[in-house]
């Protein structure tokens, strides 16, 4: 479990400038003995009061709280996964917990909170997008459940969009979306998220401010040498 590998950003969430902070991790699967414990360390260790999770591997929708030995506890709300891969969750610390207002679980892959903050709430989506090998119907399937779940947020409401992309963005700036800190050479995936930022107003966090390229990942590779920057947090201007 790699902290590094984690996505992360903050932005003010009251007019007292209070920070919440938000980070995003595919842990590829939950099911093992202390696998959860892990990543709840790892998440307090990193001060994220929101974690989104991508491929979770349980197989329910759940909502429920897990206290670390040390005390520490989260809120954790999760989406099912489908033969036990996939699914998408919501981590939250304690300052957070009773903050979400409503829940929306579109599928395994796309899963929504909506939380109090001010002045406005904030809409989060945590989503895990379909790998560059998958059929293109599934890809398009998970763009059009995406804007589904938009459905439920309102015009006044701060918009964040984060997880595992499976997309690269590139490292040259692209209007007011990609930002000039980003990893590697645009794809076909990357192009399909840019396309839909640019559709609802969105830049990627990630690629805006600057970074060492060693932390810029998020993704390595089985042999460890391929490495990839796949996991962003968009946010409507």
């Amino acid at each position: 479990v790699k902290s590094a590998n984690m996505s992360k950003t903050s932005f003010k969430q009251d007019k007292y400038k209070n920070n919440l902070k938000l980070a995003t991790w595919n842990v590829q699967g939950l099911l093992k003995t202390g696998k959860l414990e892990n990543v709840l360390n790892e998440i307090k260790n990193l001060k994220a009061d929101i974690c989104g999770i991508s491929e979770t591997f349980w197989n329910e929708s759940n909502d429920f709280y897990s206290v670390l030995p040390s005390g520490e506890k989260f809120r954790i709300i999760n989406s099912n996964a489908v033969k036990s891969r996939k699914g998408v969750a919501f981590v939250l610390n304690h300052k957070m917990a009773n903050s979400v207002s409503s829940v929306h679980l579109t599928s395994e892959r796309v899963m929504a909170i909506k939380i109090n903050t001010n002045p406005v709430n904030t809409f989060i989506i945590q989503v895990y997008a379909p790998n560059l090998d998958s059929p293109e119907d599934e890809k398009i399937k998970f763009y059009e459940e995406v804007r589904e779940t938009l459905k439920y947020k309102t015009f006044q409401e701060v918009l964040v969009i984060m997880g595992d992309f499976n997309a690269k963005v590139g490292s040259s700036r692209i209007d007011n979306i990609v930002g000039p800190h980003g990893l590697g050479t645009i794809n076909d995936a990357g192009r399909d998220l840019v396309n839909f930022c640019d559709e609802y107003n969105l830049f990627i966090c990630n690629t805006w401010f600057y970074q060492k390229q060693s932390a810029r990942y998020t993704w390595t590779g089985p042999n460890g040498v391929v490495k990839n920057q796949i996991d962003f947090i968009c946010v409507n201007n």
